[in-house]
């Protein structure tokens, strides 16, 4: 009967050392849920600052393109010279404004990508916390002291623990 019982312990000992990853520990699933939290957090927190700036420099590109800054200064800078048609920083101004239409598109499209990916990261967050806090059964092996009389004996024996962890709470 004993040979049968050891036989079964270790059978459980070996399938649930092969059910569980050596690295499921759950401090570190938890510890891999916050680092996951805080990741979606800043991604959704830049995100939209890095799409307004992409947006407000596509407007600029946009707004310089159809010709609303077309008054050109003389040199003093305080006296337009409206009604002309041939401007000497045109090509300049037109290069700034298409660089303007494509970065801001540019800077627009990352930002929101950035933003709607951060909802990977709380998935992931949240997959993690319900995996740290399942249910599950954990077999190890544990060096024990014999008490015999009054006082310890120093040689180690092994001994089969078995622990079941499951959550209480949320």
């Amino acid at each position: 009967m004993k040979k049968y019982i050891s036989i079964f312990a270790m059978l459980l000992v070996s399938f649930t050392s092969f059910a569980q990853s050596a690295n499921a520990d759950y401090d570190d699933l938890m510890k891999q849920s916050k680092r996951a939290r805080a990741t979606s957090t800043i991604m959704v927190v830049t995100g939209p600052i890095v799409a307004a700036g992409g947006i407000g420099y596509l407007l600029y590109g946009v707004i310089g393109k159809s010709g609303v800054f077309d008054d050109t200064y003389d040199n003093s800078v305080y006296n337009p010279i409206t009604g002309t048609t041939t401007y000497p920083n045109r090509d300049k101004l037109n290069k700034q404004y298409n660089n303007g239409i494509l970065f801001g598109a540019i800077g627009a499209a990352a930002g929101i990508a950035t933003a709607v990916s951060s909802t990977i990261f709380s998935s992931k967050a949240s997959k993690l916390k319900k995996l740290a806090r399942k249910t599950r059964l954990k077999a190890t092996t544990d060096n024990i002291r014999i008490i015999s009389g009054n006082n310890y004996a120093y040689t180690p024996t092994k001994q089969l623990k078995l622990s079941l962890t499951f959550s209480l709470g949320r």
